[in-house]
């Protein structure tokens, strides 16, 4: 997992986004956070506009960018005969790469149970999260930033995801993770009453 990320973190982005950009298409965060306030507009979902203007508040703009998938954890990985052959469900951002590496830790911890109930999916993620750091840099605060990024994500996406997101105890858990690096607590209407410890990773 650690070096599928650090090499499409190493790929020279230019020539993709020369030719996006060329089709009218961007991978920068202007484009995505006016989609987001666009969505909140639409959609009603007040309770979101405070969490947003805390991402737009404090992005991190002065960081290293490389060609992000946006989710790549285990089951968007291809694998045959213990060599990868492919990479699904691409979401493709040019953002800094510890966006990449949050995405894999949230979703590593709330998806991995379900798929493997039993598995040490903290220590898994810790793992990961330590071998990365041996292959590429990886700032702690950015790192945090990019996980309230995800965790923003998967409220704009929820209706229409998987509902691994509304496992028990799941929401719960991000919004306490939530407020622990942001300060903010969102009026979350996706809680449902029950909690569960949350995870936390450096």
């Amino acid at each position: 997992m650690a070096e599928i990320h650090a090499n499409l973190h190493r790929i020279d982005p230019e020539p993709l986004i020369k030719e996006l950009e060329s089709q009218g298409f961007s991978l920068g965060p202007e484009s995505w956070f006016s989609s987001l306030m666009k969505h909140i507009e639409e959609e009603g979902r007040e309770w979101m506009r405070e969490p947003l203007k805390w991402l737009i508040d404090h992005y991190p703009r002065d960081t290293p960018k490389a060609l992000c998938h946006c989710d790549l954890h285990l089951i968007n990985i291809l694998v045959k005969d213990n060599q990868v052959t492919g990479v699904l469900d691409w979401g493709l951002r040019y953002e800094n790469p510890a966006y990449d590496i949050a995405t894999a830790s949230i979703t590593g911890w709330t998806l991995g149970p379900m798929v493997l109930p039993g598995h040490d999916w903290k220590g898994f993620v810790q793992r990961f999260i330590d071998e990365y750091r041996n292959l590429m840099p990886l700032d702690s605060d950015i790192f945090e930033y990019y996980q309230a990024m995800k965790i923003f994500t998967v409220w704009r996406t929820i209706q229409y995801d998987i509902d691994v997101w509304l496992f028990p105890g799941v929401q719960e858990t991000l919004n306490q993770l939530f407020k622990k690096i942001t300060g903010i607590e969102p009026q979350n209407p996706y809680i449902k009453n029950q909690t569960e410890d949350m995870y936390s990773f450096r």
